[in-house]
């Protein structure tokens, strides 16, 4: 991926998505924790970056509500992992995951990039 400001990016890039990943800290694929496991998944795929972030507040399916305290050191908060990509590289992410079946919740949305 070009830096912030390359002339490359001065012009607005239609047809980028977003795909955002809903999963617990306690959630594992394999021995690794499952956001952890999917961002280096991408990583090995070669796709340009992705961020883990924690939640604050949140509740789920159950309806109980999970938050963050400062001694609290649970790990029962829910994560989110982004990915902003091309389309094909979003296609080739959402591939690779049906093979290895980590059973992740997960939306796309069509984005445009742009630098200003």
């Amino acid at each position: 991926m070009m830096a912030i400001g390359d002339s490359a990016l001065a012009a607005k890039r239609p047809g980028d998505r977003s795909i955002f990943f809903y999963m617990n800290e306690t959630d594992h694929h394999g021995h690794a924790h499952l956001y952890r496991w999917l961002l280096d998944h991408a990583r090995q795929l070669g796709l340009p970056g992705g961020t883990a972030r924690r939640s604050m507040r949140g509740f789920g399916r159950s309806g109980h509500f999970h938050d963050m305290h400062l001694v609290d050191t649970s790990l029962s908060l829910g994560v989110q992992v982004q990915f902003q990509l091309r389309e094909i590289q979003a296609s080739q992410l959402l591939a690779s995951l049906e093979q290895e079946h980590p059973g992740i919740v997960y939306f796309v949305t069509r984005t445009e990039l742009g630098v200003t």
